[in-house]
């Protein structure tokens, strides 16, 4: 990394911030003004629960009162008296003592008033000096009550005043059986008003109002209909301080049969209001509805507070990220010489690597160290670049290893899909001298952008290794070619045994003159039947030797069923019961090189058979079995001879490693075995003991 692109990194970490602070600045500025209105939500839906409890509490409280105080009355004899006898003094006086005490609990107007059969006043406790007017069809509730004879409870105004809605109930005064009249209380509702702007006021510091709106079409609405406010279909009773605020309600309501607001939220000198429609119904004495309440909230207040909250709340961010920016370019200041520094240091550590270290998109080189210049004979990069756009393309043609395309696939994404494979490539260094390398590849992914993608790729010279790994191979062939002899050796001799004993018949009987013509064919055919099996054991170690390395497609229970014919023989002389439990009802496909697989069966085999050999085992065994899972076909060759010591296992695959003596083993076998499996298989080996003996496991991949 350079010091251009540093700085580069450094500004775009600065315009990061930038923009990151401005996007929390614009997210917290949208999610404020979006507070704002959950606020006087909020505060619209705690309001309006607290006005409907309070009324529902105080109303409660007005109807017991009225019903306990109707009832006592009305069990009065005397009070009956003075009715039946119009003796309007002597009512007054009886009843004044329980008028006073209601009204300085209720601390309102209340109506405590008498109706005469024929719909005439006697008397009006709240206003003594007005009687004898005659109520018919100006009083609804009255009227009904007096003509049913019955009591009823409902809303309604007065005739007089249209602020005093008033809450009434009518009790029917009887004596015996003869009707007397009926008796009306009622309380003003701006009672219970005024305890809910009390309460509201006290819990929320800010003014309150509560106004009912009486509905157009009531008896109400068409007596005071012409000379109070008007909101929509609703009359409300004028008040200068709310007129505005009602004024500008009417404009966000849409009136149908009942009030709806398009907004709950209103705008008026400056102020913000909190308009809710409560859900107190005032109903009047034939169970309709005459109106509803508004409650008006000044949230004022509230959105100040709020906005407070606000600015101090943005604020925080962007004194944040300007402390952040300026600790940011201070950083990238005082670690930039470091990093100069390291960058050098890294550098050199590259460089003095003997392996050849690239940096690479796949097709076009980007980077490498001096080892790589060294091997190729140039200065500079760029002066590699103007040859070779691509290591890839100084890849000699070799059998089995990569080239730049292989079957239309670029040689970076074929190591990439076959990560377990082990990748050779041939090139020519400077001096035209073939060297082989191995490659190790580590693949990053820029923000999983395979546009910018790359690969850092190390190229490691294993020339030598490969020329000593030849002559172990050679080593190993010469050796396993030994014991094949040895085991043609067993192959033979009863098949050569057998031959010769029936020439010598032959030739007995033609001297003594008793072979005739049917006994000739028969032993003929005995002879061509041994050839034939000398001929097979021949073909079966020709396989074994040869050097073809082309991998075909065979059938693995016959690999392994071939390998056991070689070494069967060996096994049945020296009394080893040889116990096979593969199953060949599912035969499994594997892609290898003919030959390759046997000898690693013949070499565990073999070590089996020394190891029992040496171990005296009375009832000598060899147990071979094939497992199918996932995808991979495990081989699992267990003996009964006691198992490898705990500190030879970690050695076993390990070239010139024996136990036996020189003279019986070169320590190639399971070496070659291991490398057999490994590297052309790309499969596991291993070993482990079990409670018999040793157990080895050859684990190979196969297709599906």
């Amino acid at each position: 990394m350079n010091k251009q692109k540093l700085i580069r990194i450094r500004n775009e970490v600065l315009i990061l911030i930038f923009l990151v602070i401005a996007i929390i600045g614009g997210f917290r500025t949208y999610d404020d003004c979006k507070r704002n209105d959950e606020i006087l939500s909020n505060k619209e839906k705690q309001l309006k629960a607290q006005v409907d409890f309070i009324y529902s509490l105080e109303f409660d409280k007005i109807q017991q009162t009225i019903y306990s105080s109707g009832n006592i009355l009305l069990d009065q004899l005397e009070i009956k008296k003075c009715i039946k006898n119009k003796d309007r003094e002597s009512l007054y006086k009886i009843l004044l003592p329980h008028y006073n005490t209601l009204t300085t609990n209720f601390n309102s107007n209340i109506i405590m008033h008498f109706h005469l059969p024929n719909h005439d006043t006697l008397l009006r406790l709240h206003n003594k000096n007005i009687y004898n007017d005659n109520l018919h069809d100006k009083r609804p509730l009255v009227t009904k009550s007096i003509i049913n004879k019955t009591s009823y409870a409902g809303f309604e105004h007065g005739l007089y005043d249209f602020e005093k809605l008033t809450y009434r109930v009518t009790f029917p005064i009887f004596e015996n059986d003869l009707f007397l009249g009926i008796l009306e209380i009622g309380i003003d509702t701006s009672y219970i008003e005024k305890i809910v702007k009390k309460q509201i006021k006290e819990t929320n510091k800010a003014d309150v109002f509560l106004v009912h709106l009486i509905k157009k079409g009531t008896n109400n609405f068409s007596s005071f209909g012409d000379y109070k406010g008007k909101v929509g279909n609703y009359i409300y009773s004028k008040d200068s301080q709310i007129d505005s605020i009602i004024n500008k309600i009417e404009k966000e309501m849409v009136t149908k049969d009942r009030l709806l607001f398009k907004n709950n939220i209103i705008h008026v000198n400056n102020k913000t209001y909190i308009v809710s429609n409560q859900n107190i119904k005032l109903i009047d004495a034939d169970q309709k509805q005459i109106g509803d309440y508004i409650f008006i909230f000044d949230a004022t207040n509230d959105l100040k507070a709020n906005q407070i909250f606000f600015y101090s709340s943005l604020a925080k961010p962007i004194v944040a990220g300007i402390i952040i920016l300026l600790l940011i370019t201070w950083i990238f200041k005082y670690f930039f010489k470091q990093f100069l520094i390291m960058e050098k240091r890294a550098r050199k550590i590259l460089d003095t690597q003997s392996s050849l270290i690239i940096l690479t998109n796949g097709n076009e080189l980007l980077d490498c160290n001096g080892a790589l210049l060294q091997f190729y004979g140039f200065e500079t990069l760029d002066a590699f670049k103007e040859l070779h756009s691509c290591i890839c393309d100084t890849f000699e043609p070799f059998d089995g290893f990569l080239q730049k395309y292989t079957d239309g696939e670029l040689w970076i994404y074929r190591v990439l899909n076959q990560p377990n494979k082990i990748w050779k490539v041939a090139i020519k260094d400077k001096d035209k001298i073939k060297h082989i390398f191995t490659i190790n590849l580590n693949s990053y992914n820029t923000d999983n952008n395979e546009e910018d993608s790359y690969f850092v790729i190390t190229l490691v010279n294993i020339s030598e290794m490969e020329k000593a790994n030849k002559l172990l191979i050679e080593q190993s062939k010469q050796a396993s070619m030994g014991e094949m002899i040895g085991n043609i050796a067993h192959q033979w001799r009863q098949p050569l045994s057998t031959i010769s004993v029936l020439a010598s018949s032959i030739q007995f009987k033609y001297e003594n003159d008793m072979l005739d013509k049917d006994e000739l064919i028969k032993i003929a055919d005995k002879i061509t039947q041994n050839t034939k099996h000398l001929s097979e054991t021949i073909d079966t170690f020709r396989n074994y030797i040869r050097d073809d390395k082309e991998k075909v497609n065979l059938v693995l229970q016959d690999i392994i069923d071939s390998a056991l014919n070689i070494i069967l023989l060996a096994l049945t002389d020296h009394k080893i019961t040889l116990i096979n439990k593969i199953n060949y009802n599912e035969k499994v496909l594997v892609n290898l090189v003919k030959g390759e697989l046997s000898q690693v069966i013949i070499n565990i085999i073999n070590n089996a058979k020394d190891a029992l050999i040496a171990s005296k085992q009375e009832h000598p065994e060899i147990e071979i079995s094939l497992e199918i899972k996932n995808h991979i076909a495990t081989i699992m060759i267990e003996d009964n001879g006691g198992g490898i010591a705990n500190d030879i296992m970690p050695k076993i695959f390990e070239p010139y490693f024996t136990t036996k003596h020189k003279s019986q083993g070169t320590g190639l076998g399971l070496h070659m075995s291991y490398k057999i499996i490994t590297e052309s298989l790309n499969g596991k080996i291993y070993a482990v003991n079990t409670d018999k003996g040793a157990r080895f496991l050859l684990e190979i991949p196969i297709e599906n």
